[in-house]
């Protein structure tokens, strides 16, 4: 991954709208599918709304690591999924940067949706469907990651 030249903070709302988008989108493209497949950690949030929005209960996760902290490595696998949900199943995950989870999961399955709420111009062409492009230099902020506090005013009477 670049080097962060930005961040892009979102919010809990922006994610639920982003999510509805999804669904209508993977609806529209006849993508339905009746199970679904959450990369975690990030695809869990994105997967619970979009189970909700598709009406599907038959849910799995699979664990790949890429990342330590914000740098960037070689797909590993800590989690498999059961066999059965890597076949005709809707894959989620929060974000496409590269595309080396993707690259390292696509060979696993078979007649599979991937499908991710934000994509980076790299990964862009490693998933079927998207909610919203970035840049590819952005580093996104998401709820689930974050937490809201007060800050003091810079005056005080």
């Amino acid at each position: 991954m670049t080097a962060p030249r930005s961040e892009i903070f979102v919010s809990w709302d922006e994610i639920q709208t982003l999510c509805t988008q999804l669904a209508h989108d993977i609806i529209a493209r006849g993508y339905r599918r009746e199970k679904m497949v959450a990369i975690t950690r990030g695809g869990l949030f994105p997967a619970g709304l979009l189970a909700r929005e598709l009406n599907i209960k038959r849910i799995e996760t699979i664990g790949i690591v890429t990342y330590d902290g914000m740098t960037a490595g070689t797909a590993q696998q800590i989690k498999e999924a059961h066999a059965e949900f890597l076949k005709d199943a809707l894959v989620i995950d929060d974000l496409v940067d590269t595309g080396t989870t993707l690259d390292f999961l696509r060979p696993l399955t078979s007649d599979c949706i991937f499908a991710t709420i934000f994509a980076k111009p790299q990964g862009k062409p490693k998933v079927d469907l998207f909610a919203r492009e970035v840049p590819q230099e952005s580093w996104i902020r998401f709820p689930w990651d974050t937490r809201r506090q007060f800050v003091e005013p810079l005056v005080k009477s």
